[in-house]
């Protein structure tokens, strides 16, 4: 939302430094749920099933990215937005499952 909503350049890097930070502990937090999640004989499994498709979801946004050539880019960024706020409200149904 930062770099949506940037009237400066610095607020882009900033909320830039956050995305990355915050993208940068996805990955290895998600393989430690997933492992963590099943059986000691499955893991492998498991692990190789999350890998896939967060590779398939990388595959996805490439193409989704080309959105970006026909409308503006604050437009990207409020989707993407949306997708986080989308995410945390999956996040908060499934842990009160839990």
């Amino acid at each position: 939302m930062l770099i949506w909503q940037a009237p400066y350049e610095a607020w882009e890097l900033v909320g830039a430094t956050l995305t990355g930070a915050g993208f940068s502990l996805i990955v290895p937090s998600f393989g430690v749920e997933v492992v963590r999640r099943v059986p000691a004989s499955s893991r492998g499994s498991a692990f190789g099933a999350f890998i896939a498709f967060w590779d398939l979801t990388m595959g996805l946004a490439a193409p989704l990215a080309a959105v970006a050539v026909s409308t503006t880019y604050s437009t990207v960024f409020l989707v993407g937005a949306g997708g986080t706020v989308a995410g945390f409200l999956i996040a908060a149904v499934l842990a009160r499952r839990a």
